[in-house]
Formats: structure tokens, sequence, C-alpha cells
């Protein structure tokens, strides 16, 4: 068993070591630059560029941007089912809370099955 562990273990971090295995992975994770833990949905493109950040003593408030052609429903579905491991409860289908921070996804259905998610993490009120 001991073995196996180790084995899993070295395994996971030459995952992590090797650049290229995101590109050649499609089933590798993706996750923001801005919120580190926060999973990008496959085939959701993160604008890290459209990121406001306030570190206050009261917490922190950040706020990222993802597009892609997705159906809404299909966002909802995969962060209602990606969060929980990480921690996250869900208050909502848009809303997740985690120790002192909530997590509020705005999703909005353009032309097509365009779909635009704003990320929001902010501390409880």
């Amino acid at each position: 068993m001991r073995k196996l562990i180790t084995l899993f273990i070295c395994c996971t971090l030459l995952s992590v070591a090797t650049p290229a295995s995101a590109e050649t992975n499609p089933f590798t994770p993706v996750f923001s630059e801005v919120i580190l833990d926060l999973p990008i949905m496959p085939g959701l493109n993160e604008n890290p560029e459209t990121a406001v950040i306030f570190d206050k003593a009261e917490g922190r408030f950040i706020e990222t941007t993802a597009a892609g052609k997705i159906k809404m429903q299909t966002v909802k579905l995969f962060y209602n089912k990606a969060l929980p491991p990480l921690g996250w409860t869900p208050v909502t289908d848009t809303v997740f809370h985690r120790d002192q921070e909530v997590l509020t996804l705005d999703i909005q259905q353009t032309t097509g099955e365009q779909v635009n998610v704003s990320f929001t993490l902010s501390p409880q009120k």
C-alpha cells in the first residue's frame, strides 16, 4: 500500500512539474490565474486582464471573468460538481460559501451558445 501511495505522489508531482502536460492532456485541470484555487471549466477562457483585486482587513475581494461557447446550464452543473470537493458549500446554484468567503458566479448567456461568467470572491457579510 505504501508503494502505491508513493507511486501516486511521484506521478502527481511529475505531471505538475511537466509544463507541456496541460497542452497534451485534455483532462488536466486548469485553474484561474486570479483566484488560484478556482477551476476554470473546459471550454471557458479566463480573461485575467479584467481582474479586480482588493485585499482589506475584512477579507479579500477578487473578481475575474471567463467566456466561451457553452450553455449556461452546463456551466452551472460543472461548478456545482467541481466546487464542493474544494470545500465550497452551495448556497444556490451560483453562490458558494467556504470559511469566511463567498464565491458568486454571474453567468450571462449572450447570442447563440456564447456565455460570459464573472467570478466574485468576497468576504462573508
